[in-house]
């Protein structure tokens, strides 16, 4: 009876570890699927603290460019001005060359007590 009962248990047993290894086969396949899932959430977590701290840099270069060209707007206005007193400079350029030379020439013989007396006149 006892080596009957130990046949039979020793079957039991064999059915069991057949069972436990189709498990255990079971458990690593779902554990390797697990593993390359945790992978890929690993590289997507990853990917997005990459394209987080990429977004803040956009953000603070776009910040410092609107700061700069709202900080060259008012300078546009000052060189379009300055482009345009330029101009009339350029045009009355001769003029002020023939009349610049005329009153050198004028005042050439006089001494510098005579020709200062004269700029204060001009002014």
């Amino acid at each position: 009876p006892l080596k009957a009962n130990l046949a039979v248990q020793e079957g039991r047993l064999n059915i069991a570890m057949g069972s436990l290894e189709k498990a255990q086969a079971q458990l690593d396949a779902k554990q390797r699927e697990l593993d390359e899932v945790q992978a890929m959430y690993d590289a997507a977590v990853k990917e997005k603290q990459m394209l987080v701290h990429d977004a803040e840099t956009c953000r603070r270069k776009m910040q410092a460019a609107t700061a700069l060209i709202s900080g060259l707007g008012g300078e546009k206005e000052r060189w379009t001005q300055q482009s345009k007193e330029f101009q009339e400079q350029i045009g009355r350029l001769v003029g002020d060359i023939l009349l610049a030379t005329a009153f050198l020439s004028y005042s050439g013989p006089f001494n510098q007590e005579f020709r200062t007396q004269l700029m204060k006149g001009w002014e």
